[in-house]
């Protein structure tokens, strides 16, 4: 059962890339990046890369605590933790889909108390399991449509063409 709803998911993934214009519009890292340049200086926007936080987090973590004009020795519980990561966790499953979907129903649900409704989640969602899987071709057409954003990107903040 697992390998179905992984390679549905996969399938549900790659489908989404293409016919979803969303997702290649906010993977445009030069496009987003260039909304705010027209209201802010540069030196009022800090860029960051994963990979040199993934290298360096201490030097990453003091460059922002100097861009943000915080004290150098405050100390954030769980900072060099990962905080976003989505295996294990569960999302909402077709019923609670439904529901939601549902005005009166919604209301309904928002009622229940906590104590009901985390549980009741748990129950009729769906468990995230491992990162969906590229299609060679689906992750190709995405790279082609990011190519002249993502080289525009990576050439002002310094990064060489190949970063990524």
């Amino acid at each position: 059962m697992d390998n179905y709803v992984e390679r549905n998911e996969s399938r549900d993934f790659n489908n989404s890339i293409r016919q979803n214009q969303n997702y290649i519009d906010t993977s445009k890292y030069w496009k987003q990046i260039s909304a705010y340049r027209e209201y802010f200086p540069d030196e009022r926007i800090l860029v960051l890369f994963f990979k040199d936080f993934v290298a360096n987090q201490e030097q990453i973590v003091r460059t922002c605590y100097e861009f943000l004009d915080v004290e150098p020795s405050v100390q954030i519980q769980m900072a060099m933790q990962n905080q976003n990561q989505s295996a294990g966790k569960v999302r909402p499953g077709k019923l609670q889909r439904f529901v939601r979907g549902v005005k009166p129903l919604n209301r309904i649900t928002k009622e229940l108390p906590e104590t009901l409704k985390t549980p009741l989640a748990r129950i009729l969602g769906r468990k995230i399991g491992a990162r969906p899987t590229w299609d060679p071709e689906v992750r190709q057409w995405a790279i082609d449509q990011l190519a002249e954003d993502s080289q525009q990107f990576l050439k002002f903040y310094g990064k060489p063409p190949d970063w990524w």
